[in-house]
């Protein structure tokens, strides 16, 4: 019996996850389709008179019972139909099987009690509510209407009834009983196995949470800690009985971070909606004030109406990942900053990385150049040697090289590649910096171009130095000369046609004096030995001499209220000079140059490096070829020429003398249209010296004048010029006996009126300690300098050094009278 009932028990509830209702309810399913088909239904076979319906009604309830045992193992439990159907078919036996009589008392309770059995609430009334109506019904239709009920022919019949009513009740009843008290016994059984098994599970739960080492943190609802784990409490430095109950906001998690955030307003927002912080990192503070980041995940536990009973939160510390994230994004800020061109590439070439500078120069977007190898970004990088050159990466660990850099619209320029080679986690890169080669080539470029021109300079230096010595000498001579020239002509009367001749000849010593001047301007940067100067009579000796000869023609137009300009007269003929030669240079076939002279005023709006003020412009036009335009900014470059025999001194010269003398020069030119010069110069307060007569006054004659000079030549002629002149002159050949000879003189009270004084005197005292030590004899002594260096500075500013006036070699007997005339009249 019990193995039968056992089986029974399994075949009921193979699912042992079933409620106790459903298997219940299988149970009665099963139970009425047995009684109703193999009981119920034989029993009434026996009574002849009972009705066909009713036969029919137990028939219905048989298979409706076993089809819904049928669908409950299917997981459809019709608990409800089937209490419905069973309580209508039990109604239509109720009054076609002797009604009240019948076995409705038997069977009304045992039907009664399924609606407490299956449901609760509500539901359990309405459904016992439901079969209560249904009986009394019944039984109230039965009364009124008697003919509808069929009574029982015979006692034996309601006997038979009771009997088969009370059989089935209590079979059901003690099956019902039995599945009911067997199925305590299995949960039981079962509560005791989970019981076990939930001990189990939470000691390896409390194992888990107290050893792993993450934070489990539970908060409630008003964000206090209810629970945190062995690791946690470790990790934060306190015993977890301080932990629990303490709010976290100001506890372990800082109201605001270092970094400034509202960490408060933050868990503010968590407490409220958790869903929106599934995953979230902030700083927290140690008992020690140590800071650590932590990533949490946070889980909301509800209760079973929805509301937020706590939180559960489980940390890892990540502080050391935020270090190093921040030092890998300071590293990416830095190399993204660097104004030098950074790339990575991998063993293939390829580029893995580019800084914002490589990206900028390199004119590609970050993910193209993703795409490209290191050998496309390089013209002479072919991807063939890719192997050779990594080969050699990896065995020197660094390697410099030069190549042509290639943007992406085509320009290209060199470059210089710094490639390191480095292994990060297994796997092999290079760390290339590429630098632009430009500005170190311009720079190398410059470098030699400064080499050069400090070797022409050095070269320069030298021969200025040999013109010096060869200008003193050449000035010493021409000084003999033009002095000469100077004495007969004053013995001639001017119609003289021998003194027309020697006028020429005067002339031409004078522009000859020119030739060493010229050198002497550029290669020692003389200043000019300023004066008021004429200059249409400077213009018109210049290009005179300068075209003599030549098949071009000059064209002179002067504002007849030019103004003079302080300058020097011998340096502006140089230019002139000069300015003339290159313009018959440009027409060896003929031409004309038109040179115009006009004031001028500067002010702001010319736009020009001059200070404001009154200016004399001159402009020299020529016919010629003109000037090819890539060449017009280097014409006054040293040594730029494009003439075969040229030396490209002497525009070189033009702008070192104007530029000395405050002014501008500035060149304009078309081709097959000529050339245009235009000299600005500034104009002077004074007006040029007038010619002075070559007798002195009478209140200047017999006035003694020493002389100092090494070319005894130059001594006699100087000496006969001022003897012509009406004074009484004592030569010596240096500075030593000259202020003997001063001495001397003085202490015989004849002293000397006024010393002339060479400038340079070869192995023996010159000019300048000369005067010094004259004047620390007598501070009252006037003395001339007179100098065949014509670009010594002593002649610009000869009243600095103590002079009261200058001769420059050559001189004539005009130059001498008016020179000596005016240091006489000084006080």
């Amino acid at each position: 019996m019990d193995l039968l009932l056992e089986k029974l028990w399994n075949y009921v509830a193979q699912d042992r996850k079933l409620t106790l209702q459903v298997r219940l309810f299988r149970l009665i399913t099963l139970a009425t389709c047995i009684l109703c088909l193999c009981v119920i239904l034989p029993v009434n076979m026996i009574e002849v008179s009972l009705p066909l319906v009713v036969n029919l009604a137990c028939i219905g309830l048989g298979v409706f019972a076993l089809f819904c045992y049928s669908m409950s193992c299917r997981g459809k439990h019709w608990i409800g139909l089937f209490i419905s159907v069973l309580t209508g078919s039990l109604a239509v036996v109720w009054f076609f099987n002797g009604g009240i009589d019948g076995s409705i008392n038997s069977n009304f309770f045992p039907v009664f009690l399924l609606a407490f059995v299956f449901y609760r609430g509500r539901k359990r009334w309405l459904t016992a509510g439901a079969i209560l109506l249904t009986t009394c019904g019944v039984m109230v239709v039965g009364y009124l209407f008697p003919a509808l009920v069929t009574p029982f022919q015979n006692r034996f019949d309601q006997t038979l009834d009771w009997i088969t009513g009370m059989v089935a009740i209590c079979g059901a009843l003690t099956l019902v009983a039995w599945v009911a008290f067997t199925s305590y016994d299995r949960e039981q059984e079962r509560l005791s196995c989970l019981a076990k098994e939930l001990a189990t599970g939470e000691e390896n739960y409390r194992s888990v949470v107290e050893n792993v080492m993450s934070i489990i943190l539970r908060l409630d609802a008003e964000g206090r800690i209810t629970f945190i784990n062995r690791y946690g409490a470790e990790l934060f430095g306190y015993r977890r009985e301080e932990m629990v109950g303490r709010a976290v906001v100001g506890f372990i998690v800082p109201a605001i971070s270092s970094k400034g955030e509202n960490l408060a307003a933050r868990i503010s927002e968590l407490l409220q909606d958790p869903a929106k912080f599934p995953l979230s990192e902030n700083e927290n503070v140690c008992r020690d004030g140590r800071r650590l980041w932590i990533t949490w995940t946070n889980q909301p536990v509800r209760d079973s109406d929805g509301r937020l009973k706590e939180i559960l939160c489980v940390g890892a510390d990540v502080t050391q990942r935020v270090a190093l994230l921040e030092q890998l994004r300071l590293t990416q800020i830095t190399m993204d900053a660097a104004a030098e061109q950074i790339v990575w590439t991998d063993s293939q070439g390829r580029i893995i990385y580019a800084n914002a500078a490589a990206i900028s120069v390199f004119g590609y977007s970050d993910s193209e150049l993703r795409m490209l190898l290191l050998t496309e970004l390089f013209t002479d990088l072919p991807a063939e040697k890719w192997g050779e050159l990594w080969t050699r990466f990896k065995r020197d660990q660094f390697a410099t090289l030069e190549l042509i850099q290639r943007f992406k619209d085509g320009r290209t320029r060199p470059a210089e590649l710094s490639i390191s080679y480095i292994q990060v986690a297994g796997k092999e890169y290079t760390t290339v910096f590429i630098r632009d080669l430009t500005g170190r080539i311009q720079n190398e470029e410059k470098r030699r171009e400064h080499e050069r021109q400090m070797q022409h300079l050095q070269r320069l230096e030298s021969l200025g130095l040999l013109a010096g010595g060869i200008a003193h000498d050449f000035n010493n001579l021409l000084t003999a000369v033009l002095a000469n020239i100077s004495l007969v002509k004053m013995e001639l009367p001017p119609s003289s046609e021998n003194h027309e001749v020697l006028a020429e000849a005067e002339k031409a010593s004078l522009q000859a004096r020119g030739l060493t001047g010229q050198l002497l301007t550029f290669a020692k940067g003389g200043r000019p030995v300023k004066a008021a100067v004429n200059l249409e009579q400077v213009i018109r000796d210049s290009s005179g001499f300068a075209l003599r000869g030549k098949p071009v023609k000059a064209d002179i137009q002067s504002d007849p209220s030019l103004h003079p300009v302080d300058a020097d007269a011998g340096q502006l003929t140089q230019v002139f000079n000069n300015l003339v030669i290159n313009a018959c240079q440009a027409m060896p076939d003929g031409g004309h140059i038109t040179i115009r002279t006009r004031n001028r005023t500067i002010t702001q709006a010319d736009q020009l490096l001059l200070a404001d003020g009154n200016y004399v412009e001159i402009t020299f036009h020529d016919d010629g070829a003109g000037i090819p335009t890539e060449h017009i900014g280097r014409v006054f470059d040293p040594y730029f020429t494009t003439k075969a025999s040229g030396s490209g001194l002497g525009l070189a010269v033009v702008h070192s003398i104007i530029t000395n003398h405050q002014g501008h020069v500035a060149v304009e030119s078309v081709a097959g249209r000529g050339t245009t010069f235009t000299l600005l110069l500034p104009a002077s307060q004074q007006q040029p010296a007038t010619p002075v007569s070559s007798a002195p006054a009478p209140s200047q004659q017999h006035r003694r004048i020493l002389i100092m000079d090494d070319d005894a030549m130059v001594s006699r002629v100087l000496g006969k010029i001022l003897g012509r002149l009406g004074y009484e002159a004592e030569v010596t050949p240096d500075g030593e006996t000259a202020i003997n000879c001063y001495q001397r003189a003085s202490a015989e009270k004849n002293p000397f009126d006024l010393v002339i004084v060479d400038l340079t005197v070869p192995g023996g005292m010159g000019g300048r300690e000369t005067i010094r030590r004259l004047r620390e004899l007598d501070p009252k002594v006037r003395a001339i300098v007179s100098s065949g260096y014509s670009h010594d500075p002593v002649l610009a500013e000869y009243q600095a050094h103590g002079f009261c006036g200058v001769i420059q070699k050559p001189y004539t007997q005009e130059l001498v009278a008016n020179v000596v005339r005016k240091a006489l009249e000084s006080s």
